[in-house]
């Protein structure tokens, strides 16, 4: 009897440790998962902040009036970062918004070009005037 007890209580014993990391198992996918739809939601919002950042930029936009338009999103996803990661996630998300409004600025593409508009008859001077050769 004692020798049937002991194989029952391995048994049982083995039963439970497989059901116990059957469990940790389910929960690793699980937060897994959450962190995966997590990560995804947080991209979302920072593309969206990052192509009203590169539209504002090319259209000359005041740099302050920038990070205003985007705090909205940024702060969504710092808050997403936060319940998944913690302060260090919103940390770097505050760190990714920062990294896009320290862009450098956008090269002046005009091409401008001397043009004589007018010319003094008597003293031959000429009077020029910036002309776009893009427009």
């Amino acid at each position: 009897m004692a020798d049937n007890f002991g194989s029952s209580f391995s048994d049982a014993f083995a039963q439970q440790q497989k059901i116990g990391i059957a469990d940790r198992a389910q929960q690793f996918q699980e937060e897994a998962a959450r962190k995966a739809q997590a990560e995804g939601h947080i991209k979302q919002l920072m593309d969206v902040a990052a192509k009203i950042t590169q539209a504002a930029a090319e259209s000359g936009k005041d740099p302050m009036t920038v990070a205003g338009a985007i705090q909205p999103l940024v702060d969504s996803a710092a808050q997403v970062a936060s319940s998944t990661y913690g302060p260090e996630g919103a940390a770097r998300v505050q760190g990714m918004a920062r990294a896009l409004l320290a862009r450098p600025p956008l090269e002046d593409k005009t091409n401008i070009v001397p043009v004589p508009t007018n010319i003094d008859p008597y003293t031959g001077a000429r009077t020029y005037e910036g002309f776009d050769k893009n427009t």
